[in-house]
């Protein structure tokens, strides 16, 4: 046993895992659509013209910001923090609202298939995440 105080174990924020498979699985979307031309996303965005590749590209943005706030405001110690927590909602909204506008692009040029729920599903998560992660907040915070 090891002599001195002990400092308690703090307890992960709540939503924490909820925002990093946000954050992952929007991530996901920009990667297929990178790295296979082949997929409907980017061919879909390549009739767009070069802003369909730098919405996707400010997607990849966001969603590594947003898996860096969970990791280091998180899931390291204390010590460790950015300043963007007190606007992570801002962050995750913006991620859905991209998503939300990939998935009208896909639609315009290929019309509507299955693979709007790839961007829909996770924009309706992060909304949710958010909201949640906002009321937790405000729940936890003194009047």
């Amino acid at each position: 046993m090891v002599n001195g105080p002990q400092r308690p174990l703090r307890g992960l924020p709540p939503y924490w895992l909820s925002r990093f498979i946000v954050a992952c699985w929007a991530g996901s979307n920009v990667l297929v659509g990178m790295t296979r031309p082949d997929s409907l996303t980017a061919v879909a965005l390549s009739e767009s013209g070069p802003i369909g590749f730098w919405v996707l590209a400010l997607l990849g943005v966001m969603c590594a910001l947003a898996a860096l706030d969970c990791i280091v405001n998180d899931l390291m110690p204390d010590r460790y923090t950015l300043s963007t927590i007190s606007h992570r909602h801002l962050g995750f909204m913006g991620i859905a609202i991209v998503l939300v506008l990939i998935a009208g692009v896909i639609t315009r040029y290929d019309g509507a298939s299955l693979l709007l729920l790839a961007y829909l599903l996770p924009a309706a998560f992060a909304v949710i995440v958010t909201f949640l992660d906002l009321f937790a907040r405000r729940r936890k915070s003194p009047a």
